[in-house]
């Protein structure tokens, strides 16, 4: 893959931007050979998206993002960002930003959601042998400075906010307390959980995304809690546990368990009827429980 200076890339996001957008952002904030254009045929119906190269996915993938309407002059909104399940944006569980725009969350919560597309299925860790399998610094070093250079995003840790489901539940999990003081809270839906055994990592992705089992342990939530316990107790609440039904979720029970145990403040949500997609109504309320406690003003008619 050809590399770009940083130089010439702030270059080519300033011209791409629109006057609001904030264009003093350093020239080094995004790594070397990292491409972004704006993609002039969205895949999703009144979702933008961007298409982005770098060194660190295979290929052209998109980042996508809702915008509340109208935008305030000058104000900086919260960014909501929702893990993709599956490589790229949707799938079979169907797709956060679609829920979002149905249900008007942006407008709502005077929020901007934003999912950003993988080209592999992830599992949100990174692979020490594989160069092109960095996932979570995917989302740490590119997709969190591109928004916060070219939306009107609130780029403070008080405005970033996760969430993850299944598989991304438990990568959204590793990157927050693996960097607490980043983000505002995290709230997770029907999340995986443990150690996988060898045919689940040979066959789930895991092989793929962490390389190595000592890899995985660096991004392992069951580890990362203990490690980061003193961090979160006896703090605010940050971490929203939600779960459906009607059966019982082993993987749910474990980690509320796990935090209840190491007195680190939660809240959960239960559901009978939510089921395991993003289609069947948690989203909402995930989103409600990340922003209950966040200032922000009604947006304008």
């Amino acid at each position: 893959m050809p590399r770009r200076s940083p130089i010439l890339l702030f270059a080519t996001l300033v011209a791409l931007s629109p006057a609001w957008l904030s264009s003093a952002e350093p020239a080094d904030t995004f790594p070397a050979g990292t491409q972004v254009t704006i993609d002039e045929h969205p895949d999703t119906p009144g979702v933008q998206s961007w298409a982005v190269t770098s060194a660190y996915q295979h290929g052209s993938n998109k980042i996508e993002y809702l915008l509340p309407d109208p935008l305030a002059p000058g104000k900086r909104y919260p960014v909501v960002y929702c893990l993709p399940v599956n490589a790229g944006t949707k799938g079979n569980w169907g797709h956060p930003l679609e829920v979002a725009r149905a249900n008007n969350l942006a407008n709502r919560y005077g929020a901007i959601l934003v999912c950003p597309a993988y080209d592999a299925l992830p599992w949100f860790g990174e692979n020490p042998n594989n160069p092109e399998f960095r996932q979570s610094p995917y989302f740490t070093d590119i997709v969190i400075p591109l928004v916060e250079a070219r939306l009107p995003a609130l780029a403070e840790p008080r405005g970033r906010f996760i969430i993850g489901f299944s598989k991304s539940a438990h990568g959204g999990l590793g990157i927050f307390l693996r960097d607490t003081a980043r983000f505002a809270k995290i709230a997770v839906f029907e999340n995986y959980w443990g150690r996988p055994n060898a045919e689940q990592w040979a066959k789930w992705g895991f092989a793929d995304c962490y390389g190595t089992r000592e890899s995985y342990a660096l991004w392992d939530p069951q580890q990362l809690i203990d490690d980061h316990r003193k961090e979160l107790a006896g703090g605010p609440t940050r971490i929203i546990v939600l779960t459906g039904g009607p059966k019982a979720r082993l993987g749910v029970e474990a980690l509320i368990g796990q935090l209840r145990d190491r007195e680190i403040p939660i809240q959960t949500v239960a559901d009978d009827h939510w089921n395991h997609n993003w289609t069947c109504g948690w989203l909402p309320v995930a989103v409600q429980s990340l922003l209950q406690d966040f200032n922000v003003p009604a947006p304008a008619k």
